[in-house]
């Protein structure tokens, strides 16, 4: 929107307007429509979520997510400002895991009013509704991944699917959620389905690469996740490919940026470098462990070693992942800092500490 042009009058064509804002990445002239939209409409929850997000679009977020929630106590049933906020708080989530907390609230409160939504609505055509409810269960996939909780992932994902079973984003969703429990050949043949209707869907090249890769067929996944970045580089980040070589000078690159305690414990512990996880061992969890790990500790924690028990003293080790790290980083930088990041996340299980006390010494 250029600087100066007059704002349209009406409700529809002040959305057209920010529409195309929407689509140009204008941020500035989308929060010019989206404040003028809120000033005329300010009861219009649709409005309402148009302006948060605008405040988005130009990196707002706390501004948008501190809207949003005023918007809900006045629209609470809006599911459109439900699933904006689920957004926001996903985006936010790094800095706050209270916020993937929150966001659960907020989609079993939608996903509640979307179901009964839809009972009233039984025999209609499939419509709006469905979709809103269809969103909202496959944001609740991402959030309960987040949170490694991958049965209610999947579970998330399985009433997408049923409200949408051919679309392919419900499908690349399902298959997502298969790949994290170590299903690694029913999400492969979601995939396929999913690509033969759309075959330039990025996300699923993405990961029906990463399905190939723990089917240890390593060249068809390289091809796939490079063809999905070339359509997609901002959702699917190139890979970071270095020698064995290169990645053990990176890793002492890591080591040597790391404290000088982390470094007095990293004696006491071998360190090895493996492309990937077994599905064997992430199986061992239950739920398993996630075949993106970047690292794993093996071993018994210090504090839990005894010498009347031989098996506890055996030496510990902290693996590293070397494709999952290279597919985490964007350049040679971040995978230095990635690989000290890791270090120090399985430093904290090497002293004992569980996730949640890893997490709040800031290990995680």
């Amino acid at each position: 929107m250029k600087k100066g042009a007059p704002l349209p009058k009406d409700r529809d064509s002040l959305m057209n307007a920010l529409e195309k804002a929407f689509d140009a990445d204008d941020a500035e002239g989308a929060l010019a429509l989206s404040n003028e939209l809120i000033a005329r409409f300010p009861d219009d929850a649709e409005c309402l979520c148009l302006h948060a997000s605008a405040l988005s679009l130009g990196g707002e977020l706390d501004e948008a997510l501190e809207f949003c929630g005023q918007a809900l106590d006045a629209h609470p049933e809006s599911l459109d400002l439900i699933q904006q906020a689920v957004e926001l708080l996903i985006q936010t989530s790094e800095d706050d895991p209270d916020a993937l907390e929150e966001a659960v609230d907020l989609l079993e409160r939608g996903c509640s009013l979307g179901e009964e939504a839809l009972s009233e609505a039984e025999g209609a055509e499939p419509g709006e509704n469905e979709e809103r409810l269809s969103d909202l269960y496959l944001l609740a996939t991402d959030v309960f991944t987040l949170l490694g909780e991958t049965g209610r992932a999947l579970a998330a994902a399985d009433k997408a699917k049923a409200l949408f079973p051919e679309d392919p984003d419900v499908r690349v969703n399902h298959a997502t959620a298969l790949f994290e429990l170590c299903r690694f050949e029913e999400a492969r043949a979601e995939l396929e389905l999913a690509l033969r209707d759309d075959p330039e869907n990025a996300w699923g090249l993405f990961n029906y690469g990463l399905v190939h890769d723990h089917l240890g067929k390593r060249t068809q996944a390289d091809a796939l996740i490079d063809k999905a970045h070339e359509l997609d580089p901002e959702t699917c980040p190139a890979q970071v490919k270095v020698s064995s070589k290169a990645f053990e000078r990176t890793l002492e690159k890591a080591i040597a940026a790391l404290p000088a305690k982390v470094r007095a414990y990293l004696k006491n512990v071998v360190i090895l470098v493996e492309d990937l996880p077994a599905a064997e061992e992430l199986l061992q969890c239950d739920p398993p462990l996630s075949p993106n790990s970047l690292g794993m500790f093996r071993g018994t924690p210090g504090p839990m070693q005894s010498v009347a028990d031989p098996w506890s003293t055996f030496p510990s080790a902290i693996v590293l992942f070397q494709r999952n790290l290279e597919r985490f980083a964007r350049d040679r930088d971040e995978l230095v800092e990635q690989i000290g990041v890791t270090l120090l996340h399985e430093v904290g299980h090497f002293l004992g500490l569980d996730e949640e006390a890893v997490a709040e010494l800031g290990l995680a």
